[in-house]
């Protein structure tokens, strides 16, 4: 791919920050790799994974993008939440979206935070 004049949009999830953090970094190091310049590249962190749609849908009706890319991580406590934050943030963002635009969606589920930290390559 070369990236060069494309514009691309971020919105990624600040909690489970450590996590999510990574994931951004290696989607702006990938970006960059394809040609995209740093400065077609906006970032914009929300709360949790749950706000992720909502600003996608700002995000690409406030500004003329070639794609947007979404990331969070929601990780299992002691009820099935993470199942349904996880599901309905797929759902909205692909359904709020309803444009003509590349949309990568990454909301990732993890069992326990020692299972994430392989998978964005974390050192503990």
């Amino acid at each position: 791919m070369n990236g060069k004049g494309l514009r691309f949009g971020i919105v990624v999830s600040r909690f489970n920050d450590l996590i999510t953090s990574n994931l951004l970094s290696g989607a702006l190091s990938a970006f960059v790799e394809q040609g995209v310049d740093e400065k077609d590249l906006e970032v914009v962190r929300v709360p949790g994974a749950f706000e992720i749609p909502q600003a996608a849908k700002k995000l690409c009706s406030s500004r003329e993008l070639d794609g947007i890319v979404c990331l969070g991580a929601v990780i299992k406590g002691g009820t099935p939440h993470f199942e349904y934050i996880s599901a309905e943030t797929t759902e909205y963002v692909a359904k709020s979206l309803d444009i003509p635009r590349t949309q990568i969606i990454s909301v990732i589920e993890f069992y326990s935070f020692l299972h994430a930290t392989p998978r964005v390559n974390i050192r503990c």
